[in-house]
């Protein structure tokens, strides 16, 4: 296995609906994290920071939405006045119904179910390392069809350097397996593959900030 687009789900015996199914559903309706005013300089929400940082428009998609963690802290601190969301699993989604003005399930290797040009931004948190190498760009491409030009793309991505060549999904002790069967990260980028990629599809590509930790023990020195 010498090709990214044979990094699958399938490749690590992963069902990805059964995988995901309540995974990372949390209560519905969550708070506006930045209304208590010592955690606007908490890193515990720098996330919620950065999406209320760049989000603008009035109309917005969240991509991987989960249960809408972020949808009161978006409403309570920028001018966005419709946010919709979509993601695979249907727990999720029931939770985010109550958030946000519109929610449905949907896989994201099929082509978005909205019209070009419709939403201000589109966002997401913690999604993309999830996607699939062989389906990214069709993604890419997706949301930028759907973004108005002059709108924008802001997203947190889990970025890393993990040597998904070297796994053996056959072996309990291969740490690169356990970790996809843990998080489901199948798709994991560094910065340099994340802008380049970005690049082909989207303008002006600024990435803020490249982490490595927690994925630094599966890099090849």
């Amino acid at each position: 296995m010498q090709n990214k687009d044979s990094i699958t789900y399938s490749y690590f015996g992963i069902d990805p609906a059964s995988f995901y199914a309540g995974k990372f559903a949390g209560w519905p309706n969550a708070p506006d994290y930045l209304a208590t005013p010592k955690n606007r300089f908490d890193i515990e929400y720098d996330r919620a920071r950065f999406l209320v940082s760049n989000i603008s428009g009035d109309r917005v998609l969240d991509i991987g939405c989960g249960s809408a963690p972020y949808g009161n802290t978006i409403r309570g601190n920028t001018a966005v006045k419709e946010i919709y969301g979509i993601d695979l699993d249907p727990v999720c989604v029931e939770k985010a119904k109550v958030s946000y003005d519109f929610a449905s399930v949907f896989d994201l290797n099929s082509k978005l179910p909205f019209e070009d040009d419709y939403f201000d931004c589109v966002f997401s948190m913690d999604v993309f390392g999830h996607i699939e190498f062989k389906y990214k760009d069709h993604l890419l491409r997706e949301i930028y069809r759907v973004t108005k030009r002059g709108g924008c793309s802001v997203h947190g991505i889990e970025c890393g350097v993990i040597d998904y060549f070297s796994a053996n999904p056959s072996d309990p002790n291969c740490p690169v397996t356990n970790y996809v069967k843990q998080e489901g990260h199948v798709g994991i980028e560094d910065s340099y593959d994340l802008k380049s990629r970005w690049g082909g599809v989207f303008s002006n590509v600024q990435i803020e900030n490249a982490f490595v930790w927690p994925l630094k023990p599966f890099a090849s020195i």
